[in-house]
């Protein structure tokens, strides 16, 4: 189950994703605390489960949640969670794992794209 105080949990190194029952399952690493879609889903709602492999609402909700639980940045969630759909999610197969490091790497790059229209909070957020 998803624990919404974060004081509790050892630090974060990362998102595994695996079906069971046929039914997708998030977990954060290392505690292995479940993902839930139901803080992204107040913020834009696309599905109720999570899903990847391809662009659609289960693979765009679990972009969402990801970076919201990651970042704990709405607006930041918000701004880049389709990209990171089409550059993460859509190429993730079977059970895998997403580790910190691997969203730093897409965050700033996504902050670099960003920043060629406009100023972007990203690259503030990550190197402070």
């Amino acid at each position: 189950m998803y624990d919404e105080n974060p004081t509790h949990r050892p630090p974060l190194t990362g998102y595994r994703g695996r079906y069971a029952q046929r039914h997708a399952i998030v977990e954060r690493l290392p505690d292995r605390t479940r993902l839930s879609p139901a803080r992204s889903r107040t913020l834009q709602t696309h599905s109720r489960a999570f899903e990847w492999g391809y662009a659609g609402s289960g693979p765009s909700q679990l972009a969402l949640a990801i970076l919201l639980d990651y970042t704990r940045d709405e607006r930041l969630a918000l701004d880049h969670y389709r990209a990171f759909t089409r550059d993460v999610i859509t190429n993730l197969e079977g059970s895998w794992e997403l580790s910190t490091d691997d969203i730093d790497r897409e965050l700033t790059t996504l902050g670099t794209r960003a920043s060629d229209q406009q100023a972007s909070p990203v690259e503030e957020r990550l190197d402070g």
